[in-house]
């Protein structure tokens, strides 16, 4: 009869000594120069965070596609720094003011609408904070966002105490544009949004807008046709197409700046006229 199975002698089997086996990491991506976002805010569409394919520079070193290249042309030709000044100028005009009263109220919209925000811009890429004028990185906006709205101030301020012609009409127009700024930085904390195509729908809207109110004293026939400006408002989906294809942004991004841009200066306008605020009409 077989011993039981506890009483076979032990046998001492050499155990292999116990190795810990590192844990594999793969390889980091190199970076490709692409500005990603790929968390979406708490209580936002992830469409309006992700940016996949989104560049935070233009590429101009003339090797891209020629439709890639036109939108980077058109980007820099329609320059949201020049309209501010552009619309104080017409909406004179329209109004009949001199050609020393629209020179005047123009050189202050150069200066505190467009030369200090880009002075700032500069500096930002001067020292490296940005890559290029356009400032493409959402988290690096909020510095030029803010000087701009500090030299909008002061430019509403010397246009109201130095305008002549029209003056309520163009404060309202100005004030506009701190306002409406300060709205797009408090998005622009939370996801990005089309400046360029913001500043174009402005510049439009307040276009329609004085030419569309049946202002009292105008020079006949009106400086401004609603033909000529129905033109300009092709700068708007112009635009729209521009910032896609430079993948500076994304579809819903220039949809976004589009109907900020175009229904919030027409809203807050219609009020002060509806108010009285804008002078005899």
């Amino acid at each position: 009869m077989p011993p039981p199975l506890d009483a076979s002698p032990a046998l001492d089997v050499p155990r292999p000594p116990h190795t810990v086996t590192p844990p594999t990491t793969s390889p980091r991506p190199a970076s490709t120069g692409v500005a990603s976002e790929t968390t979406a805010p708490a209580g936002w569409p992830a469409t309006l965070a992700d940016e996949p394919t989104l560049e935070s520079a233009p590429d101009l070193s003339g090797t891209r596609p020629l439709s890639y290249r036109i939108a980077n042309a058109l980007s820099f030709l329609i320059n949201p720094l020049v309209l501010p000044p552009t619309g104080f100028g017409l909406t004179l005009a329209h109004f009949g003011a001199s050609g020393g009263e629209i020179t005047w109220v123009v050189t202050v919209g150069v200066v505190f609408f467009g030369l200090v925000p880009l002075t700032y811009i500069g500096w930002m890429v001067a020292t490296g904070r940005a890559r290029s004028v356009e400032v493409r990185e959402r988290d690096k906006r909020t510095g030029p966002l803010a000087a701009g709205i500090i030299g909008y101030i002061v430019g509403v301020l010397v246009i109201a105490f130095t305008g002549q012609t029209a003056v309520p009409l163009l404060i309202a127009l100005a004030l506009t544009f701190p306002v409406n700024t300060t709205l797009v930085l408090l998005i622009t904390l939370r996801f990005k949004i089309s400046i360029h195509v913001t500043a174009v729908a402005g510049f439009v809207a307040g276009l329609l807008f004085v030419t569309l109110v049946p202002w009292a004293g105008l020079p006949q026939p009106p400086f401004l046709q609603i033909e000529a400006v129905l033109i300009a408002c092709l700068m708007l989906p112009l635009i729209m197409w521009a910032r896609v294809h430079a993948k500076a942004h994304t579809v819903q991004q220039v949809m976004l700046g589009a109907v900020f841009g175009t229904l919030l200066p027409l809203a807050e306008l219609s009020i002060a006229w509806q108010l009285g605020w804008l002078g005899p009409n």
